[in-house]
C-alpha cells in the first residue's frame, strides 16, 4: 500500500467557489463541477482539497449524466483510494472512464456519451492535476496567468503542427472537436504532471469548461481573479461569457491559497 507524502507542517488555507450556468442558447446544462474540502482534519491532511470540472457530450440527457457521473465518481474514488494524490487521481479518472464507457456501451440511448474532465488537488503546499479533453486549468500568480493543461483537441494538434496560429485556433469552427474524453473508449490516457507543483501564498487556480475560455480571454480571467473573493470572480466571469452570447454551457471553479 502506497503512503502519501506528508504535507508541509502548516498547509495553506484554501478558499474555493464554483459556478455553472446553462448559458444563453442551450436549454440544458451538460457541465458539472464539484469541490470537496474535507471537514475532517485527518482526511484534509491525508488527501487535501479537490476541485473538478466536467463538460459532457453525447446529447442532452447523455451529456448531463456523463459529466455528473465523472464529478461524483472521481470525488468518491479519490478520497477512498489508498494511493498518493497523483496515483489516486489517475485511478479515479480511469474508474470513471470505465463506468461511463460501460454505461454507453450497454444502452443505445447513451451511445456516444462522454465528458471532458479537469481536476486539481491542493495538498499541503503542493498541487496535483489530472486532465482529459478541452476543459482547462489555469494558474494566476503575481498578476500573470499560465495555462496548466493542454487541450486534447483537433485545433490544438493543428497549432502544434504549425498549420494554425493560436489566435486563429480561437475562431476555428472545429475548435470544440476533442480527441480525448472520459467514456469514449475502453481505456483512457490521463494527462498528469510529472512533478507536484509547489504552491505559493496568493496563488489562484481557475478550472473552466470551454464555454468560459472560448468567450473570455486569458487576460480577462487573470483580471477577474484580482478581486480577491473567489465567489465574486466566478460570477464576474460567467456574466462576461453570457454578455458575449453564452452559446455554450459555462462553468468555472476557483481556488485561492493563503497563509
Amino acid at each position: 500500500m502506497a503512503t502519501p507524502p506528508s504535507p508541509d507542517v502548516q498547509p495553506f488555507v484554501v478558499s474555493a467557489s464554483l459556478l455553472t450556468d446553462t448559458g444563453c442558447v442551450r436549454e440544458s446544462n451538460e457541465d458539472s463541477c464539484g469541490v470537496v474540502q474535507p471537514t475532517d482534519s485527518a482526511m484534509l491532511d491525508h488527501k487535501g482539497v479537490l476541485l473538478v470540472v466536467a463538460d459532457g457530450m453525447g446529447g442532452c440527457q447523455a451529456g448531463e449524466l456523463a459529466s455528473r457521473l465523472a464529478v461524483e465518481m472521481i470525488a468518491r474514488a479519490y478520497y477512498e483510494s489508498s494511493g498518493t494524490p497523483p496515483q489516486a487521481l489517475t485511478y479515479a479518472f480511469r474508474l470513471a472512464n470505465n463506468q461511463i464507457y460501460k454505461l454507453a456501451l450497454g444502452n443505445g440511448e447513451f451511445s456516444g456519451m462522454g465528458t471532458t474532465c479537469t481536476a486539481l488537488v491542493i495538498y499541503g503546499r503542493v498541487a496535483y492535476s489530472a486532465h482529459v479533453g478541452d476543459s482547462r486549468l489555469y494558474l494566476v500568480r503575481s498578476n500573470s496567468i499560465y495555462q496548466m493543461t493542454e487541450d486534447h483537441s483537433v485545433v490544438k494538434e493543428l497549432v502544434r503542427q504549425g498549420a494554425l496560429t493560436t489566435e486563429s485556433a480561437r475562431r476555428h469552427p472545429g475548435r470544440n472537436l476533442i480527441l480525448r474524453a472520459l467514456g469514449s473508449h475502453a481505456t483512457i490516457e490521463v494527462e498528469t504532471w510529472d512533478q507536484p507543483l509547489p504552491v505559493r501564498s496568493g496563488d489562484c487556480f481557475v478550472l473552466c469548461s470551454d464555454g468560459l475560455h472560448d468567450a473570455v480571454s486569458d487576460d480577462e480571467i487573470c483580471l477577474a481573479t484580482q478581486s480577491g473573493e473567489t465567489g465574486a470572480a466566478c460570477e464576474s466571469l460567467v456574466a462576461t461569457a453570457r454578455s458575449r452570447g453564452g452559446r455554450d454551457n459555462i462553468t468555472v471553479a476557483i481556488a485561492r491559497v493563503g497563509g
